[in-house]
């Protein structure tokens, strides 16, 4: 297991410069300051992203996820985009908070688990494409949604509450 465990805040910089080196700490329970900026990445290990306190925004446009990737209980702070985002193995976003907006246009290759994930601004799952089961159980949704995606594999949506506009 090459994964460091780290604690406290790290500046996105340091993130990125962890990330680019191979290393993939695990970034739980970590408060990542300053714009985090992964655009393009070619990520084969898994990454850990779990608890964590996302100050700023978050750029994974164009970044493939060889592995699975870890968000549960993530806090994002500001927007957040993963257009273009490849996910290859599991995604998992379950209990994670968006405050910004949340743009998805990717593609998921493997099992997204949202479940419980709660979007406080407008969230868009634009042009996604969910080849394997997808999970939005409990989800909540306070601000406009937009789900023009295709899903490929089965869908659950029991109990997720749109309480706004959903397109």
């Amino acid at each position: 297991d090459n994964a460091m465990r780290l604690s406290k805040a790290i500046s996105s910089n340091d993130v990125k410069s962890l990330i680019l080196a191979g290393k993939f700490p695990k970034f739980d329970n970590c408060t990542i300051i300053g714009d985090l900026n992964l655009t393009s990445l070619n990520i084969d290990e898994p990454v850990y992203f779990n608890h964590t306190h996302f100050q700023n925004s978050v750029n994974f446009n164009l970044t493939t996820f060889g592995s699975s990737a870890y968000f549960i209980d993530a806090n994002f702070e500001d927007d957040s985009y993963f257009i273009g985002t490849k996910f290859n193995s599991n995604a998992y976003f379950r209990g994670t908070k968006f405050n910004g907006t949340a743009y998805f246009t990717s593609l998921f290759n493997n099992s997204a688990n949202f479940i419980d994930a709660n979007f406080n601004r407008d969230v868009g799952f634009i042009y996604s494409i969910f080849n394997g089961d997808t999970y939005f159980t409990g989800l909540e949704s306070n601000g406009p949604a937009v789900f023009t995606s295709l899903f490929n594999g089965s869908s659950n949506f029991m109990n997720a509450n749109f309480n706004n506009k959903i397109f």
